[in-house]
């Protein structure tokens, strides 16, 4: 041996206890999510066998992070997205401090959706 002995849990401190507890939490929380989203997502949208990647999120930490980072395949934006914020259009409100003011890329008043049919029934 190499002079090290194992602690028991009741050897353990309330602090120390707190911690293998919180820690479990945790990685049963990713597992329980990673293997969620791999049994949810489309096969196309999954890098590899699904069996190997259900194998991988067992390893502590390591594997659901692993399958989160590079596991999936995250489709891109569709065609008639809305295109992404550009930072010119973020400016300083000069009556707000260090609050922003974004300005609407439809210039339409505000609660009228650019395009939408009257809802009135008139």
């Amino acid at each position: 041996m190499d002079g090290t002995t194992k602690k028991r849990w009741a050897d353990l401190g309330p602090v120390s206890k707190l911690a293998v507890v919180v820690a479990a939490a945790v990685q049963f929380a990713l597992a329980g999510a990673a293997w969620a989203d791999l049994a949810r997502r489309p096969a196309d949208q999954v890098r590899g066998p699904r069996w190997r990647w259900a194998l991988v999120v067992l390893v502590n930490f390591v594997g659901p992070l692993a399958y989160f980072r590079w596991g999936r395949v995250i489709p891109g934006p569709t065609p008639d997205a809305p295109a992404a914020c550009d930072a010119k259009e973020h400016r300083r409100h000069p009556d707000q401090g260090a609050g922003f003011h974004h300005r609407r890329h439809d210039d339409a008043p505000r609660g009228v959706v650019p395009g939408a049919a009257d809802q009135s029934g008139s």
